[in-house]
């Protein structure tokens, strides 16, 4: 008895091993001692407790506990044939070997084997005590010490089932308390009997909160039915499942019936898991996907784009300059001159398509400074009156802090118009208002998933730019659509406008945010990176010369002709070529003859930038004209300073060449 009590405080199988072999000291004594677990596929053994005489002195072999060691043949024969009691010399007779423990060198003499068993009266390991005196042993001592084996072996089964139980409770505690999940139990009236489950917290409600209540006092709002009715299915012994949404929280449940030992059903088991997360998750992997499309959709038309502008633009060249040059020979009333004016008006219609489609493809031309987004809107202020409707009231509420912001000003006041056009014709014939707001802000987490455009970086602060109506809103089908470009739900719309506005936000690595609702009204949300750094433009430097010549390179004959008669028409001397090579070959033969050299960027044998690079190397101080129908990305790879003074954009009028040439000259 009282080696069971000892045995019933123990915690692990060591414990209990070193009980067992003090309790046999105590009833026969022994020199050494061992107990081992043992595995009878691999006839290998684990020591729990080893103990000898070592100097004389009995030691526990600490460092050998746990230790797997092959069993001796004694050990083995013991297993198989049941406890033995032998001595050396009948072990020695036998040409067996046995175990030895803490001194190699001294023999045991008598030896005890007894086997460990489950109850079923298997072997599970072996007690086993030696002493180093002849004929310590007998017979009549396997019994009790068998005794102390039993004894020990119900303690080990404890144990396992112990260590086995708390893994399920640790199981059971990291479902209940860990695991985003919800257990309920209920009774055949469908009354709550139990609740538990780290899911709980989620939906505010703590462990048997609900128990008592019945499940159809506590379900609210349109799934209510659909949950009862599975609960029902459960009741009359199927199982069933539903998707619930609690407190913004997505749960997927499970019903079941619940059954007593006979397999009544006596109510119904429920499990819910929030899968709330993985919603999130699939719902950002569609958004992405659909991200992905639209960047292959921008990019297969920015090829597109970039392909037909440089042909389409130089071809717009000869129109407009060509109509613009027949308009000086047409006298005021002319029969031919509205028809020529007419061609100069839808030139001009076209080169803004092109524009706008350049500028939703993210390829359009960009001349970046330093700008002041309040200053932009107030600059814009006039146009902005002029576009939308007279019946519309038109409300600036600008940030009385400055906004400062790295982009191109023409693409930014197109931005402005492009938004206010579309809040004006979305409003009623009655009239209505339409409010333009700038500030500070930054972007949060909850603010993405909103996006319709996310910027380069979430990061840092952003200039605000809201335009908003209250005019007819937008149907929750057609929001998505809202950007595409040619999408439109009006008469005689091209469906660029909102489609260039996502280009130039894009571009500038901002973001746009759009929210709508059906006769209430749209707001749109533009957020740009604010920039505090200094406009750093550099000028160009002019040269004195003596004779005002310009260099014209150009290699589309019909544009080349149209510049050289308008310079020769304004008094200037033109030295001509068809390509950056030989336009090279004329300036190195006078490079200090040229007041100016305009170049087209794209050019066969050798484009415009490159052979502006070598011109500067016989004159640093050159200026220049860049014209081109294509974008100005070339120039800022090669190293060369863009501005407005030094970039014509195709197609282009007259009088805007004159303009620019007579800022050089």
């Amino acid at each position: 008895m009282e080696l069971g009590g000892r045995l019933m405080g123990v915690h692990t199988a060591g414990e209990a091993a070193r009980e067992v072999a003090l309790a046999a000291d105590r009833l026969l004594g022994w020199d050494a001692c061992f107990v081992a677990l043992c595995n009878g596929e691999t006839e290998e053994s684990t020591l729990l407790y080893l103990a000898d005489l070592v100097d004389d002195s009995r030691s526990e072999l600490t460092e050998e506990f746990g230790k797997r060691r092959p069993a001796s043949p004694v050990f083995l024969h013991a297993l198989k044939s049941g406890p033995i009691v032998t001595s050396r010399a009948e072990i020695v007779a036998s040409s067996r070997t046995h175990a030895t423990f803490g001194n190699p060198n001294r023999h045991t003499e008598s030896l005890l084997y007894v086997p460990i068993r489950n109850p079923e009266l298997h072997p599970i390991g072996m007690l086993s005590i030696q002493s180093y005196e002849p004929d310590r042993y007998s017979a009549s001592d396997l019994k009790p010490i068998q005794s102390l084996a039993d004894m020990v072996a119900h303690c080990l089964i404890r144990l396992r089932l112990e260590d086995s139980l708390s893994a399920q409770d640790s199981t059971l505690h990291l479902l209940l308390h860990d695991v985003p999940a919800i257990l309920w139990t209920t009774d055949r009236d469908l009354r709550f009997t139990s609740s538990t489950g780290a899911g709980l917290r989620e939906i505010g409600l703590i462990p048997g909160q609900v128990v008592g209540m019945r499940l159809a006092d506590y379900l609210v709002g349109a799934e209510a039915t659909t949950i009862l009715r599975r609960h029902e299915l459960a009741l009359a012994g199927e199982t069933a499942s539903y998707d619930s949404l609690v407190m913004g929280r997505s749960f997927h449940a499970t019903v079941r019936p619940l059954r007593n030992r006979a397999g009544e059903i006596i109510g119904v088991v429920g499990i819910a898991t929030d899968g709330t997360e993985l919603l999130k998750a699939e719902k950002a992997r569609r958004e992405l996907e659909m991200r992905m499309l639209q960047t292959q959709k921008l990019e297969s038309l920015g090829v597109l784009a970039g392909g037909i502008s440089h042909d389409f633009n130089n071809l717009l060249v000869g129109v407009l300059g060509n109509a613009g040059l027949a308009l000086d020979h047409l006298p005021e009333g002319h029969p031919a001159r509205e028809p020529v004016e007419l061609i100069c008006d839808t030139g001009i219609r076209m080169r803004e398509l092109t524009r706008q489609l350049l500028a939703y493809s993210g390829r359009g031309r960009f001349l970046s400074r330093t700008l002041e987004l309040n200053l932009v809107v107030r600059e814009t202020q006039e146009l902005l009156r002029a576009a939308v409707a007279r019946r519309a009231e038109l409300v600036l509420d600008l940030s009385s802090e400055p906004l400062p912001i790295r982009g191109d000003q023409t693409q930014f006041r197109q931005l402005i118009l492009n938004l206010a056009t579309n809040a004006s014709e979305s409003l009623s014939e009655s009239g209505g208002k339409v409010t333009l707001k700038t500030g500070k802000t930054q972007l949060r987490p909850a603010d993405l998933p909103n996006l319709v455009e996310l910027p380069a970086s979430t990061e840092g602060d952003f200039a605000l730019l809201e335009i908003e109506d209250n005019g007819c809103g937008i149907r929750e089908e057609l929001l998505n659509r809202v950007l595409d470009p040619f999408f439109t739900t009006k008469a005689q719309g091209r469906g660029l406008g909102m489609a260039a506005v996502q280009g130039i936000v894009r571009s500038h690595g901002g973001g746009i945010q759009i929210s709508s609702t059906p006769r209430l009204g749209t707001t749109v949300r533009v957020f740009i990176p604010l920039n505090t750094a200094e406009s750093t433009a550099a000028g160009i430097a002019r040269p004195t010369v003596s004779k005002p010549t310009v260099l014209v390179a150009e290699d589309e004959p019909v544009v080349r002709r149209f510049i050289i008669d308008v310079l020769q028409r304004e008094g200037l001397n033109v030295v001509q070529a068809d390509n950056g090579e030989a336009a090279f070959t004329a300036f190195k033969q006078n490079p200090t003859g040229f007041s100016l050299v305009v170049l087209d960027i794209v050019m066969p044998r050798q484009s415009g930038p490159e052979a502006y690079l070598q011109m500067r190397r016989l004159r640093p101080n050159l200026p220049a004209l860049f014209v081109s129908g294509a974008s100005d990305e070339d120039l800022t790879r090669k190293g060369l300073s863009v501005s407005t003074t030094n970039f014509l954009a195709k197609p282009f009028t007259r009088e805007a060449l004159v303009d620019k040439v007579r800022a050089f000259i």
